[in-house]
Order: C-alpha cells, then sequence, then structure tokens
C-alpha cells in the first residue's frame, strides 16, 4: 500500500492599477514602493511572451527571510508576485504557463 505525502508549496500574487507612463518594472521602480526591501540577483523577464519586468531575490531588513520575487505591469495592472525561496521551482513553473492575449 502507497503512502500519499503533501508537500507545503506557496506562492503570492498581489494586483493593483498601474497607471504610470510605461510597462517596465525595474529594480529602483521596487525601491521607491519598498525602500527597506534588499535586491539580490535582479533579472529583467518577460511573463507570457509580453509583460516585461524584474525578477530578484529579496530579504527582509533583518535578514531572517529571503523571497523569490517578480514584479511586471500589463495593460494597466501591477503584478507584484512572492513566494518562499524555497518554493522558486514552483513559481516558475506556473509563471511558464501564462499567456497574455
Amino acid at each position: 500500500m502507497a503512502t500519499a505525502t503533501s508537500t507545503d508549496a506557496s506562492f503570492q500574487i498581489y494586483i493593483t492599477a498601474f497607471d504610470e507612463p510605461g510597462d517596465m518594472i525595474t529594480a529602483e521602480r521596487v525601491q521607491q514602493d519598498i525602500p527597506d526591501i534588499i535586491i539580490n540577483d535582479p533579472q529583467e523577464i518577460t511573463i507570457g511572451g509580453l509583460a516585461k519586468g524584474i525578477s530578484f531575490i529579496s530579504e527582509s531588513p533583518e535578514g531572517s527571510t529571503s523571497n523569490s520575487e517578480i514584479w511586471f505591469a500589463h495593460t494597466g495592472w501591477l503584478y507584484q508576485i512572492t513566494a518562499p525561496l524555497s518554493d522558486d521551482t514552483l513559481l516558475q513553473r506556473v509563471l511558464n504557463m501564462w499567456k497574455f492575449e
């Protein structure tokens, strides 16, 4: 008899209206919103073949937690996606399936 196992994995998607000119989100733009954020390894990315943004590793100011983050803007919306660093593979797999029409 096989035993089922479960894995707790998670990520959070926060979407808000975005009315600034241009859709490119940069590390500098992220720091405008969250001045205390520590951004490591920023990389430009494209989501769904259309939306350009940034992925990075964030650390809390006290250094106790690290997260994988992806920020991008598309058609008037800002997407902020955060996952514990341990769930980065899940986050990447989900985002690789996104398509914008």
